[in-house]
């Protein structure tokens, strides 16, 4: 079984570069995809890039749930200075 860990943002750099990770990890995604539907990929390949895809996806939601821990905690430091 695979170990998840969300991903600790904690500065406007982490942040960007979180951003840009997502983003290529979601191409990655994408391209992923394409070799799956393309019905001329030979059986080695759409294995490999399924797992490609499965792990981009496991990493974007891990990328998402720290991007959302780090909204909660600028939210709740927000509140304590109100």
């Amino acid at each position: 079984m695979s170990e998840e860990k969300t991903m600790n943002i904690n500065s406007e750099n982490d942040l960007d570069s979180s951003i840009e990770t997502y983003e290529k990890m979601m191409e990655e995604l994408v391209n992923s995809l394409k070799i799956v539907e393309d019905k001329n990929s030979n059986l080695a390949d759409v294995i490999k890039a399924y797992d490609k895809g499965v792990k981009a996806h496991r990493d974007c939601v891990n990328l998402l749930a720290g991007m959302e821990q780090r909204v909660f905690e600028i939210s709740a430091e927000k509140q304590v200075e109100y």
